[in-house]
């Protein structure tokens, strides 16, 4: 179990996670010390180790189950990518193009007013010279539309935040900028890639040739206030 606090003001962005919980105390004291940093922590934790005692648990913490439980998805070895669509350039951030970076995020997230503020928040200006990390932004005739993440772990590649601005969607720009991130691993000599899909993108990964492995269920902070 790991409890990230990020300080973001979405709880997603302040998990709890625990794969297998063991005691239910445990992921309590996680949520509690993630609240006592002024935080609304989110829980999220493999389905298949989800039972009536961690319910109960989630129940007294005011913690709902959120609607959609995110496929953990890999893919093995990781296949060549394929040319970008027309007109698409992807390019990866550097201290020089940050900026543009973060506009092509900000894009990506949709109507949002604080966007570039999370964007800048979400991937400090620090990320861009950690070799370890790729930051990938999609520009479409010189416009910022979408953006993904490359992170190496080891042998494995993570793929992270890959997003579109709604008017550039269903033009394959979100599969490009996945396949930008593996294309990281594979430069990097990773043998493996893995995500975990929003809704929208599972059919997209399914595509590309990513498979279920596992499925994390997210709880946040409900309306309800937690009982005592």
């Amino acid at each position: 179990m790991v409890a990230i606090p990020t300080g973001l003001p979405n709880p997603y962005f302040n998990p709890v996670i625990a794969l297998s919980p063991g005691d239910t105390r445990w992921v309590e004291d996680a949520v509690a010390w993630m609240r006592a940093l002024g935080l609304a922590a989110s829980l999220r934790i493999r389905e298949d180790a989800i039972d009536e005692p961690l319910l109960a648990m989630t129940r007294r913490l005011g913690l709902g189950r959120e609607g959609w439980a995110e496929p953990g998805m890999a893919v093995s070895p990781i296949p060549e990518p394929p040319a970008n669509p027309p007109h698409l350039t992807v390019a990866v951030a550097s201290s020089a193009t940050l900026e543009a970076w973060y506009g092509a995020s900000a894009a990506s997230m949709g109507i949002r007013a604080n966007a570039l503020e999370f964007a800048r928040t979400f991937m400090p200006a620090t990320a861009v010279d950690d070799p370890d990390e790729r930051m990938f932004g999609g520009y479409l005739d010189g416009e910022p539309v979408a953006s993904s993440i490359a992170i190496r772990s080891g042998d494995v590649v993570g793929v992270y935040a890959v997003g579109t601005t709604q008017s550039a969607r269903r033009r394959g720009i979100g599969t490009a900028m996945t396949w930008a991130c593996l294309r990281a691993g594979r430069e990097w000599g990773c043998r493996t890639a893995v995500l975990q899909s929003s809704e929208m993108g599972a059919g997209v990964y399914r595509g590309i040739g990513f498979r279920h492995v596992t499925t994390y269920v997210s709880f946040s902070p409900a309306s309800l206030p937690p009982q005592r």
